[in-house]
């Protein structure tokens, strides 16, 4: 899997030391709402649901197994160094469930806008899906942590186990 830097575009907010990360709150919103109630926005499909609930788990798991690294490195520990899934039919399965062309339109519009192009191969499966819970993961990650004060505070700092506990608390886990 290629490493990619992670950035989302549309509002900034700004954290120690004068780092800028963009969150696109408009279409967060819109999914927490659909995730909450099956509203808000575009009713999302239940492989999407499923896929970001994965995601929260990762993220969980990681900060609750003893993540050292920068916490602004970790959607990439999470979500850029193993694969979602591994395998031509799972992956070729996954998308059906999750609709080909709405996968393809997602991934596209993620690259676009932060890259400025396509790198992913849309026509490899595996390929596709682990772009694509990458790109739902790092929804996840924003709608989780935006609003933690601990990680706001601690973003350009290395990881340890007092700041993990304080984190996971502030989510409620």
């Amino acid at each position: 899997m290629k490493l990619r830097q992670a950035s989302v575009r549309t509002k900034k907010k700004n954290y120690k030391k004068g780092l800028q990360v963009n969150v696109r709150r408009v279409i967060m919103e819109s999914k927490k709402e659909a995730v909450r109630n099956g509203r808000g926005g575009k009713t999302m499909n239940p492989k999407e649901k499923e896929m970001r609930q994965e995601a929260k788990e990762r993220i969980i798991e990681c900060l609750e197994n003893g993540y050292t690294g920068y916490y602004c490195e970790l959607h990439n520990e999470v979500f850029n160094t193993d694969y979602y899934i591994i395998g031509t039919n799972e992956a070729k399965e996954a998308l059906e469930e999750y609709d080909v062309f709405e996968a393809i339109e997602k991934v596209q519009t993620y690259e676009e806008d932060n890259f400025g192009e396509i790198f992913t191969d849309l026509s490899d499966p595996e390929k596709l899906i682990n772009m694509l819970f990458y790109v739902i993961g790092e929804e996840v990650f924003w709608e989780m942590l935006n609003d933690s004060k601990t990680w706001n505070e601690n973003w350009d700092n290395r990881a340890n186990e007092e700041t993990n506990a304080k984190i996971l608390k502030e989510l409620g886990e």
